[in-house]
């Protein structure tokens, strides 16, 4: 399988606390590399990739890298379609964005109200900013995507928050799980569980089918009971191959990006894939099978996160998921992004590990 897309997380560092950050954005310091590294990981990426692979840069927040616009203007001098996760409350850097050839911008709204998503984003304010720089963005032409962490406090509104994307003309909105890990874990108690989250996913579906929107509505598929495992992506730190890698601000290589800022797996034994400050790009992807967790259910970045089983076996770390305290369902990758509504060749540019349509 050839490699499509490349998540970047240019920093850890962060100007928000948000109450359900899994990588504890300004909180937990991770080594960064200015545009001179940088621009050799890119061109690695792009050599691989090919014209109209896929770059995401991610942080913490990546505006507060010094050298955002000139990784963003090579990227795209280099035929690479790029996109970026931001808060947004950088004004005067998110405007300069705006100028630059990047195609995708991705903000989150956490609800349709201002108390819903200022909690989250532990910000009071932040719901006007986020609106604002949505308008803005989709104005400069840019497709603009949303992310939305769904708990018990937020999910019984999701219907105002799709006619709000509605009104918004946003190109997509991701529903995520708010999962019990990172700053998460203070929120256990509003974690919803499996049957409240397929109940969600059918609401969203059928409004979908009764309003026709505009937007892609992207379903991350943490849960799902086991008579409906069809389709399942095996997920990608148990996978030889995959499409899409992600690259820690430190050029460390690792299967997915829940693994970010976890403590545990960059011991000598961890779950990494390698490192380009030592090998190149193509190298690591030729080894990736050496470094994969062994079959079964339950998600190893999450457990990892939890930290809680300091001694327990690398490839034995997935039952201590802590969706399990919530959930007797069958737990799935979070990384499996489930299409809810629009087309799936369009969606596969944001989210390329995506399963089959919901029907």
């Amino acid at each position: 399988m050839k490699l499509t897309a490349v998540n970047l997380h240019l920093n850890n560092e962060c100007n928000l606390r948000c109450r359900h950050c899994l990588y504890e954005s300004g909180e937990i310091a991770i080594e960064g590399f200015r545009f001179p590294v940088l621009r050799g990981w890119i061109e690695q990426f792009a050599e691989l990739m090919g014209d109209g692979g896929t770059l995401n840069l991610f942080g913490g927040e990546p505006l507060l890298h010094p050298d955002i616009l000139p990784i963003i203007d090579h990227a795209s001098s280099l035929g690479l379609s790029v996109g970026i996760t931001t808060n947004g409350v950088l004004e005067g850097k998110f405007t300069e964005l705006l100028r630059t050839p990047v195609s995708r911008v991705s903000i989150d709204l956490h609800g349709a109200t201002k108390e819903q998503h200022d909690f989250v984003r532990n910000f009071s304010g932040h719901y006007e900013i986020s609106l604002d720089r949505i308008k803005e963005a989709v104005a400069a032409g840019k497709s603009v995507g949303v992310n939305s962490a769904l708990a018990r406090f937020n999910s019984g509104h999701v219907e105002d928050l799709l006619k709000l994307c509605a009104d918004l003309r946003v190109a997509n909105i991701s529903f995520y799980l708010l999962s019990p890990a990172g700053r998460g874990k203070s929120l256990l108690k509003d974690i919803l569980n499996a049957d409240e989250w397929l109940t969600i996913r059918d609401k969203i579906f059928s409004w979908c089918k009764t309003n026709n929107p505009a937007f892609g509505v992207i379903w991350e598929r943490c849960y799902d009971h086991k008579e409906n495992f069809a389709g399942v992506v095996k997920s990608m730190c148990r996978s030889a191959i995959a499409d899409t890698l992600d690259v820690r601000s430190d050029g460390v290589v690792i299967p997915c990006g829940l693994l970010m800022s976890a403590a545990r797996p960059f011991a000598p034994n961890g779950p990494i894939l390698g490192s380009l400050q030592t090998t190149s790009l193509k190298e690591i992807i030729e080894t990736r099978g050496k470094h994969l967790f062994s079959d079964g259910e339950g998600c190893p970045a999450l457990a990892l996160h939890a930290g809680e089983h300091k001694d327990v076996l690398w490839h034995d770390i997935g039952k201590y998921d802590p969706r399990a305290q919530i959930t007797d369902a069958a737990l799935l990758c979070p990384y499996e992004w489930q299409p809810l509504w629009g087309n799936l060749r369009t969606i596969r540019k944001t989210h390329a590990h995506v399963c089959q349509e919901l029907s």
